[in-house]
């Protein structure tokens, strides 16, 4: 058995035997968010603040079924999100609940991690299977909730700073101003990030000096809650964040003064009212995404996508077994981009923008000992590109006993085709049919004083993806995909001082599209690319009561990456360690760590570019 395996089936072993531990006091989870029955993973504000200075791609990266393509790259590089074996722009991401996505990309539900700060979030929910039923296009494998309000406002003010500095000449600054007085919350945040960072692309001579591939960001965020009664909340935020990162065009090619800057601009309004077994709850968004890059001293371009996003939801229950929600939404997208080049002068293209209208209702039903909990979905959707589309779900959850709760899913979900897909004017489609899937879930959790265990079997069929057709010139529903596996997650308490956090996921699937190889033939793979069949995250903290150090690790197994024209190229599986550590001086000084690569392992992640070498990065926080 090989080495990098040990730690998890050491915490498998602990796991399983944690189960014997029969405490009776343990409740039935009350489940608290509005998809219920759908199985979720909980990353809570303390997990989040004990990975100091790690990326919100990078965080995501070490949860059970997901993998982001480019998390170990320099900072600001693109990142795709894989989830359960399915390509990336598969999963839909939300802010508070709210959906958020870049409609000039060529996925319909691409956004860039990049934007969000871990220092800005207060929690994150992850949502798997399909999930369109209530959050529309683009949830065909699940959902991540980034959630950023302040959940706790004890205080008429609360200060908090963080000062940072690390090798790669890294520097960093986080300030946050919340509190709560009379009828009013509030919260005010600001971060920014420089760093000289590492070269994108892979030099494998060693000898090349490709140059440093760096990284600056500026962060604003701001949210306030006016409370005029007791049943009616009315919440307004404002989100600003600009980056730029140097970078390269391709692998292993150094490029010279090639960088981008992108911006994020996202504000909106939301109300909620509550009066007896009735709520409502409304939410509008506008969010607009810049990406400027600048090629060379001749050559750049410029793209600027704006996204709507409207809806309304009713909730009421009958009795104490039945709920009903009942939600309308609207959303729509449009972008332009120009180009500059000194040979060929300007131009400019604007696309069609597209919108879609949606309403959905769902039912929960949960018996008298609130045992069993069974929830139904359906949504109808009109899209201007592929008129109506329809989506479904089945959530059942059977608590056996105080100990032990077994849960069972089916969903149908879809995607809509991108602007860009469909009415590109030298690739474009506009006959494209939406994306489908249908994904199922079988899963057990046990449950005992000093430890959570779940185990999950899932499976995607995914029919009618879009893909380039080389042999049509044009996008086309060309890809089809079975993925399928199971997923562990495990967190025991050790004892009053150590906490174990681990996951396993093994995946496997098939994949049938336009051959790589001779661009002609359609093709079956046997295997996935960029997602490897077995990965293993394991975190041990020891925590005092104000001071706490971590050591996480992260083992990924061989996996093939994109060959064009050649063979698909298998890259080598490895292993990465990372720790994290603060130490309290004071109830109001604390000290920060946060290290990756301990052992400044050399690998790559992506065929042909770098990944995150030894970092190190230190700072104090001080509250006020």
């Amino acid at each position: 058995m090989s080495f990098k395996l040990c730690y998890f089936f050491l915490a498998l072993t602990i796991g399983v035997n944690s189960f014997a531990q029969k405490d009776s006091s343990v409740p039935r989870k009350k489940k608290i968010y509005e998809n219920k029955g759908s199985s979720y993973t909980l990353i809570s504000h303390q997990e989040i603040e004990a990975n100091f200075k790690k990326t919100l791609a990078g965080l995501l990266n070490e949860q059970a079924g997901i993998v982001v393509s480019g998390a170990y790259q320099p900072m600001g590089s693109f990142t795709n999100l894989y989830m359960e074996g399915c390509l990336g722009g598969k999963v839909l991401i939300l802010l508070n609940g709210i959906p958020i996505w870049d409609p000039s990309s060529i996925s319909d539900t691409y956004f860039d991690l990049n934007f969000i700060s871990l220092n800005e979030i207060e929690e994150i929910l992850i949502y798997r299977g399909a999930q369109s039923t209530i959050y529309g296009s683009g949830a065909l494998v699940g959902v991540i909730n980034i959630v950023t309000l302040k959940k706790k406002l004890e205080k008429a003010v609360d200060i908090s700073v963080v000062a940072g500095a690390g090798n790669e000449s890294a520097k960093t600054l986080d300030a946050k101003l919340w509190g709560t007085k009379d009828k009013v919350n509030y919260s005010l945040g600001y971060s920014s990030f420089g760093t000289d960072g590492f070269s994108y692309a892979q030099d494998t001579t060693g000898k090349n000096n490709f140059d440093l591939d760096g990284f600056k960001s500026y962060l604003y965020n701001t949210q306030l809650e006016y409370k005029p009664t007791d049943k009616l909340s009315i919440t307004a935020y404002y989100l600003h964040n600009k980056y730029k990162a140097d970078s390269d065009e391709e692998g292993f090619i150094d490029t010279k003064n090639f960088y981008y800057t992108n911006t994020l601009v996202n504000k909106g309004l939301s109300f909620k009212y509550a009066k007896n077994n009735l709520s409502l709850i409304g939410n509008y968004n506008l969010c607009n995404s810049i990406r400027d890059y600048h090629y060379s001293s001749s050559n750049s371009e410029y793209v600027k996508g704006t996204a709507k996003f409207a809806n309304l939801i009713m909730q009421t229950s009958f009795k104490k077994s039945i709920s009903l929600t009942i939600g309308i939404d609207y959303r729509s997208g449009k972008f332009y981009n120009s180009f500059y080049d000194s040979l060929l002068g300007a131009s400019q293209n604007k696309y069609p923008a597209t919108y879609q209208y949606g309403v959905y209702t769902t039912i929960n039903y949960q018996n008298r000992d609130s045992s069993y909990l069974l929830v139904l979905g359906f949504r109808a959707n009109d899209c201007k590109q592929t008129k109506m589309a329809t989506s479904l779900f089945i959530n059942n959850s059977y608590r056996l006993n105080n100990l032990i709760e077994i849960f069972a899913n089916i969903s149908k979900g879809y995607l809509t085709p991108s602007i860009y897909q469909s009415y590109d004017s030298s690739i474009g489609n506009n006959n494209l049919l939406d994306e489908t899937i249908l994904s199922s879930r079988l899963g057990i959790e046990v449950t005992t004083s000093t430890s959570t265990h779940k185990v999950s079997y899932f499976q995607n069929n995914l029919k009618n993806g879009i893909d380039f057709n080389s042999n049509t010139g044009a996008y086309s529903n060309c890809y089809t995909l079975t993925s399928w596996g199971f997923e562990y997650e495990t967190k025991l308490h050790l004892s009053t001082h150590f906490l174990l956090l681990g996951n396993y996921t093994y995946l496997a699937g098939n994949e049938k599209d336009i051959s790589r190889q001779n661009f002609s033939d359609t093709v079956s793979y046997s295997y996935l690319i960029r997602r490897p069949k077995s990965v293993v995250n394991c975190t041990l903290t020891y925590k005092e009561k104000y001071s706490s150090i971590s050591l996480s690790s992260r083992y990924v197994s061989s996996y093939y990456d994109i060959g064009l024209a050649t063979n698909d190229f298998k890259l080598n599986g490895f292993v990465l360690f990372n720790l994290n550590a603060s130490l309290a001086i004071s109830n109001r000084i604390g000290l920060l760590v946060g290290i990756q690569n301990i052992a400044n392992r050399t690998f790559h992640d992506t065929r042909g570019y770098n990944s995150i070498p030894f970092t190190a990065i230190c700072g104090i926080k001080v509250s006020l």
